[in-house]
């Protein structure tokens, strides 16, 4: 789709081109008039285009006008612009980390399978999706957009960084077995928890148990088994 001001800016060259060559090539042009009505239109959009835009439904918007006055708005219709820049992001946002990344266009940012370590060394790939909206308060809404610029940087320098990192984080506090088990509930909530209210500074400590020894009596051979035992801690 071509933007309204530079659907202006083609039409204005066009038509001062047609204007220029038709003493050359008098014939197969538009009249002067015509070419006329071409220039007039181009100024008409390009003026047009540069005192309003649209804001559409489920939008945030942020005008920055030449003087450096701001003003946001969250309401569609047409409002004006006067030539100042625009800021747009979606008032929900959703990321979405799975392992068929490249089969969803709904969301707002998708990534793989996010790779975590538990506690107990186990590797595994974790799928995850949420949902972020954007302030509603005019102040907070204003200072967010002005931090970030575009959805692109909010998405990329933020959200994602910080979904990865309290799933990562999540697994930590865990043993593989222990979110068989029954304790994917805990998991969730530590990731919910990170993602409302900050990421956990862990510290782990890994303590290892005195050895034990056992007899063993196997057709008349004594053998004994020694075994150690290893406690993570996470704080």
């Amino acid at each position: 789709v071509i933007p309204m001001a530079t659907l202006g800016v083609l039409l204005l060259l066009l038509s001062f081109t047609f204007l220029a060559t038709k003493k050359f090539h008098p014939k197969g042009f538009p009249s002067v008039p015509v070419a006329l009505a071409g220039v007039a239109t181009g100024i008409a959009i390009s003026v047009f285009s540069g005192m309003f835009f649209y804001a559409e439904a489920g939008y945030s918007y942020l005008v920055q006008y030449p003087t450096g006055t701001q003003y946001v708005t969250t309401e569609p219709g047409p409002h004006f612009r006067f030539w100042g820049q625009v800021i747009e992001m979606k008032q929900v946002l959703t990321v979405k980390c799975n392992a068929n990344e490249n089969d969803d266009n709904d969301s707002s940012a998708v990534c793989n399978a996010i790779e975590v370590r538990f506690n107990d060394a186990v590797l595994a790939k974790i799928d995850l999706a949420a949902r972020f909206r954007l302030p509603t308060d005019e102040a907070q809404l204003r200072k967010l957009m002005l931090d970030y610029r575009s959805q692109d940087n909010l998405l990329n320098s933020s959200l994602l960084p910080v979904v990865m990192e309290g799933v990562r984080n999540s697994a930590r506090l865990i043993s593989a077995q222990e979110f068989i088990v029954g304790k994917g509930g805990e998991f969730e909530l530590a990731v919910l928890d990170q993602l409302e209210k900050g990421i956990y500074i862990l510290t782990s400590e890994t303590i290892q148990e005195g050895e034990t020894e056992e007899p063993i009596k196997q057709d008349g051979v004594r053998t004994i088994e020694r075994t150690n035992h290893t406690r993570v801690v996470v704080k």
